[in-house]
């Protein structure tokens, strides 16, 4: 029985010995020791997932604005050959909407959507109806329905006659 004891006692102070050995190698490697040779630790954790640190993120910006949606800028002279556009469209006092218009011109919606406004807000095309019921046409002002007075208001118009 002596003899398995000396052995396990033997055994585990050889197991100590090396545990620490590899433990001092890697103290020094994570010091920025460099690794011992013939010896590899283990794969570093794996990447931290979720946001990129901020030093990534101008790059990623810079990325986005190249893929605008938008196209570039028109020039006054081509809103003006699309305003002139336009007013052809709507001589002869035809009334169409704005999908119309832009399937008839065969242009952006982008741009035509801006040409339409700067004439609306010229007074020289004149909206009928909101939203998708609008109709353009050549003209004065903006027509608009006419608001219904509200309950209270006619009940005291009543009371004072």
């Amino acid at each position: 029985m002596a003899d398995m004891q000396t052995d396990i006692n033997r055994i585990l102070t050889d197991f100590t010995a090396q545990l620490l050995k590899v433990f001092r190698e890697a103290v020094v490697t994570s010091l920025g020791g460099g690794a011992p040779a013939g010896r590899s630790l283990p794969a570093a954790a794996p990447k931290r997932r979720g946001r990129p640190p901020k030093a990534a993120a101008p790059a990623a910006t810079a990325a986005r604005r190249k893929s605008s949606k938008r196209g570039p800028k028109s020039t006054p002279k081509e809103v003006e050959a699309l305003q002139a556009q336009i007013l052809d469209a709507l001589k002869g006092g035809a009334k169409l909407s704005s999908s119309d218009l832009v399937k008839t011109l065969k242009v952006d919606p982008g741009p035509f959507q801006y040409a339409l406004g700067k004439l609306k807000s010229s007074h020289q095309v004149s909206q009928i109806g909101h939203r998708r019921m609008a109709k353009y046409s050549l003209g004065g002002a903006t027509k608009k329905p006419a608001k219904k007075p509200a309950k209270a208001d006619s009940a005291g118009a009543d009371a004072e006659g």
